[in-house]
């Protein structure tokens, strides 16, 4: 479970910088986007470039490519990777490099059921077709709003919400869901009302949401697990 846990990640870092790069190369940089103090109640107008957000997107894409590679640097190599990383902490703090070591072997160890290329290549179909499901809803939720003004824009909203949700947070995501949708949606079709973006993310909340939990439970149902038994 660990292992399929950890391999999870590799598609998804690799779909989710696909994304992120697919988004920076329709931006219009040199714009400037407007949050109007309506929205979250602040006390004036956020207003940002497209400059500096480009630089902020461009590192997550980075973050997450480099996230990538150590993971598959450390499938591949295992043993090289982790003698490498281990010692060039432990020679700035030997503890924590002590430490690192003993992580990345767990990490090295749960990839160790993988040994068919064809169950790799399946897991990482099946992850990325997951993530292109997910696009397909928020492009729908924009479409029913008829807010969907450009390819790039449920690309922004799938993005802004996949950091969101990696952040620490109120439970269910209530608030960070809500403005990654605003942010996104400023950024993809500035000039939208208030109202409308703010009814935008509450819908794709609540959908999401639903659509998640009935999944659950459908998934405890077919492989017969009680709730108590989490």
């Amino acid at each position: 479970v660990y292992g399929a846990a950890t391999f999870d990640r590799v598609p998804e870092l690799l779909t989710l910088s696909l994304f992120v790069v697919v988004a920076i190369a329709g931006l219009p940089g040199s714009e400037s986007y407007v949050i109007n103090a309506d929205v979250f109640e602040t006390d004036g107008p956020v207003e940002f470039s497209g400059d500096v957000l480009t630089g902020l997107v461009g590192l997550v894409a980075m973050a997450l490519s480099i996230r990538l590679g150590l993971l598959i640097a450390i499938f591949v190599r295992r043993d090289a990777v982790i003698g490498a990383l281990s010692g060039f902490v432990g020679r700035l703090a030997p503890k924590a490099g002590a430490r690192v070591g003993v992580l990345l072997s767990h990490f090295a160890d749960a990839l160790r059921f993988l040994t068919s290329w064809r169950d790799i290549v399946r897991a990482v179909a099946w992850t990325m077709a997951f993530w292109f499901c997910y696009l397909a809803a928020h492009a729908c939720t924009l479409a029913a709003f008829d807010l969907l003004t450009s390819w790039q824009a449920p690309m922004l909203v799938l993005v802004l919400t996949a950091v969101s949700m990696a952040m620490p947070g109120a439970p269910g995501f209530i608030g960070q869901w809500h403005l990654a949708v605003v942010l996104g949606l400023v950024i993809a079709a500035p000039g939208l009302d208030d109202a409308e973006m703010k009814a935008v993310a509450i819908v794709s909340h609540l959908l999401h949401v639903a659509l998640i939990s009935l999944m659950g439970v459908a998934s405890l149902v077919l492989e017969n697990v009680k709730v108590g038994d989490l």
